[in-house]
């Protein structure tokens, strides 16, 4: 029966144990699931201590180390990845929860797998002449002190800000996803110029595509400025949450738009004399969509409207035949004009000049 104290080592001795299995290269780079982890420690070491310790209790204690993120799609600074499925392997009668464990290098995203079921190893035989010492032993002149600082996780030192995810979506797109910078900056500055946009008479114009032409569209500044105020909430959300675990885009992206509009919901009495204003967290997901397609800039779309040639090459080519086929319109206005008309005129009169 173990005393106090060495129960409280415990989770640091499986963690310790598990980090010395893992160095093995005939464990590395394969989907091994956590039963056959524990079994494979508990097969090549006699410390009495592992042999009550369940699977479930061992992927918590891995957890809780700091070491394993599960279904994590970051890169691990470690490589240790642990990704949980329903699945169901040889021996099943029905699908089950399945975790498994993948050693690979430091800060390298494990391989591609498109069939789980073949790939994942339940059983791994115990290599001739191994043994495992742990290297945190339990002692039972130990202090609980000094046990708390063996279970104590170490901070993790991997940086949110350089993942190829967070690049990915904040980064430049004008270069290789590996030389997109310092992507901290750029969020930094699209919220600068965002909240500018919102709160100037012209900041509008730094967040559109050749925002200083003139524009005379009243309604596409007023949804200018109505996305740059969910977008720069948004993104300043995401720059806090980022180095959450469990940041997802589409998360933030609901948190913002009912922040918002919970700010702007009128109160009972002027519910009935005020327009109701409800954008959802889908409609700042492809607005950013759009924002970022657009090297961070919102589309202005009344200058490229401006710039689009409307008439029809051939009239492009030829300013004499669209004169002729004004006139023709012009001088038959008396007679019911129909389109047959005109496109009978165009086929039998001038498209015959052009060739």
């Amino acid at each position: 029966m173990t005393s106090p104290v060495e129960r409280r080592a415990i989770p640091s001795l499986a963690v310790g144990c598990f980090v010395q299995v893992a160095r093995l290269n005939r464990l590395q780079k394969k989907w091994i699931t956590v039963d056959a982890w524990l079994q494979f420690i508990k097969d090549t070491s006699d410390i009495a201590s592992l042999t009550n310790i369940k699977s479930y209790m061992f992927k918590n204690y891995l957890i809780a180390s700091g070491k394993l993120i599960e279904n994590s799609t970051f890169n691990n600074e470690f490589g240790y990845y642990l990704m949980s499925k329903q699945l169901k392997l040889d021996g099943m009668n029905t699908q089950k929860r399945v975790s498994c464990i993948l050693i690979t290098k430091p800060g390298l995203q494990p391989p591609f797998v498109d069939d789980w079921a073949r790939h994942i190893i339940t059983v791994i035989k115990p290599s001739r002449g191994y043994t495992l010492t742990p290297r945190i032993p339990i002692l039972p002149q130990q202090s609980p002190e000094a046990i708390q600082t063996l279970e104590s996780p170490k901070k993790s030192r991997f940086n949110y800000w350089d993942s190829p995810e967070t690049k990915r979506m904040f980064g430049d797109l004008s270069v290789y996803v590996s030389e997109r910078g310092d992507v901290k900056k750029i969020v930094c500055d699209n919220v600068i110029r965002l909240r500018q946009a919102v709160l100037t008479f012209e900041g509008w114009r730094d967040a559109v595509e050749n925002g200083y032409e003139k524009v005379d569209d009243e309604y596409f500044i007023f949804q200018m400025r109505k996305k740059s105020k969910y977008l720069y909430h948004t993104l300043q959300l995401a720059s806090e949450r980022i180095t959450d675990d469990r940041f997802k885009w589409q998360n933030i992206c609901d948190e913002a738009a009912e922040n918002i509009n919970q700010f702007e919901e009128c109160k009972q009495e002027l519910h009935n004399t005020t327009p109701k204003i409800w954008v959802s967290s889908y409609s700042i997901a492809r607005w950013f969509r759009e924002y970022r397609s657009n090297n961070d800039y919102f589309t202005n779309h009344p200058l490229r409207l401006s710039r689009i040639n409307r008439l029809p090459p051939i009239f492009n080519y030829h300013p004499n035949i669209m004169m002729k086929f004004i006139t023709f319109g012009k001088c038959n206005l008396v007679v019911p004009l129909t389109a047959e008309l005109m496109h009978h005129y165009m086929m039998s009169e001038l498209v015959p000049e052009v060739r």
